[in-house]
């Protein structure tokens, strides 16, 4: 017969499963953790037999739970506290071509939860990160590189530019339809921070890509965001609209939500962005020193 105990220590371990990600498959196993903890809390006023009758009825729940699991494919992976994930199935290796002629071999190291899902981390053979998304290579981080480039001559905004664009074209499906955002330096690591993004209109969108330039050249490396989600999407959805109008209403609605406060929107940027219920434009800026966001909706 199995005991409260023994199957009070097996729910320790549903513990690490992303409730959140992994659907119906979680929704049960997460009912029968919250019976069980009322069971245990009950066990010392309740009858053996009504026990026994308890720990049958959850288990056929838990069998319940496995079954349709089985039949979506929606078995939760396990995430460690460090958001290491237990994936298999994957593609062990890829041939990665970026600048050389030659193409670069990696190999599947391990995989990280994030927002969109999973990054899948594999590793050439000077130990370089390339991440890939969906199957999709989407990301590098040079290992090599171990201290900032201070010591090397900068080589200035155009050839850091330069670099960037040539490393962009081998991550970005259209890298052409990509316009420079920003560009900022950093003279105590000694490196280059640039920014491309896709626009629609007068507005960037989170179609991104950020690539850090160090000074004597080399590449630390390389972030896409939502790579090709607005390469068809209609510049009409933008239409009309600028920064000025967005930050003029933003301001608008610090008035509404702050009536005892005086000041303006300083606005530092702003992203035509997308969620559940549309396209909406973000706008990031500060009022009275703090740091604010607010959304501007557009006619879906």
């Amino acid at each position: 017969m199995l005991s409260v105990a023994a199957i009070s220590f097996s729910l320790e371990s549903f513990k690490r499963i992303n409730y959140k990600r992994y659907g119906l498959c979680a929704f049960y196993i997460m009912i029968l953790r919250v019976s069980f903890n009322t069971i245990i809390k009950e066990a010392k006023i309740m009858k053996k037999s009504i026990l026994k009758f308890c720990v049958v009825a959850i288990l056929c729940t838990a069998v319940l739970a496995i079954s349709v699991a089985a039949a979506t494919g929606n078995f939760g992976i396990l995430v460690s506290e460090e958001g290491i994930a237990e994936r298999t199935e994957l593609v062990q290796s890829y041939d990665v071509k970026l600048l050389a002629d030659e193409n670069i071999h990696v190999t599947y190291d391990k995989s990280r939860s994030v927002k969109e899902g999973f990054a899948d981390i594999y590793k050439d053979e000077k130990g370089n990160d390339y991440i890939y998304k969906n199957g999709k290579l989407s990301g590098f981080y040079s290992n090599e590189i171990k201290h900032p480039a201070t010591d090397a001559a900068p080589i200035g905004k155009d050839a850091a530019t330069e670099i960037a664009e040539k490393w962009l074209a081998r991550f970005a499906e259209s890298s052409d339809k990509y316009e420079l955002q920003s560009f900022e330096e950093k003279e105590n690591y000694g490196q280059y921070y640039i920014t491309f993004a896709r626009k629609l209109g007068e507005i960037f969108t989170e179609q991104s890509a950020e690539i850090s330039v160090m000074y004597d050249g080399g590449v630390k490396y390389v972030s896409m965001f939502c790579d090709g989600k607005y390469d068809n999407v209609s510049e009409d959805i933008t239409e009309g609209v600028t920064e000025d109008e967005i930050e003029a209403y933003a301001s608008e609605q610090m008035s509404i939500i702050y009536p005892d406060k005086e000041g303006n929107f300083n606005m530092k940027s702003c992203c035509l962005e997308q969620d559940e219920n549309g396209y909406y434009i973000a706008a990031y800026g500060d009022f009275n020193d703090k740091f604010e966001t607010v959304r501007y909706d557009l006619e879906n």
